[in-house]
């Protein structure tokens, strides 16, 4: 499980070959990231970040390139 109330824990996901994304998670929320590639999803970790949006219920899978995480914003 990436939970760790402890401290931050990263999760990475590679969406295609030529792009890597990694963020860190602390309390369920996006705290940092890494973003290597075009990978499209600047603006939404950004206000991941900023919102300090509670992924609880979607953490594990949020980077999942089946999953529209900009659907959370509108």
């Amino acid at each position: 499980m990436l939970i760790s109330t402890a401290g931050p824990s990263p999760y990475h996901g590679v969406i295609e070959d030529d792009q890597f994304v990694q963020c860190i998670m602390f309390n369920h929320r996006v705290v940092g990231a890494v973003l290597v590639g075009e990978t499209d999803l600047e603006e939404t970790i950004e206000n991941l970040i900023l919102n300090k949006t509670d992924l609880e219920r979607i953490e594990e899978n949020f980077l999942d390139p089946q999953i529209d995480i900009e659907d959370y914003f509108d």
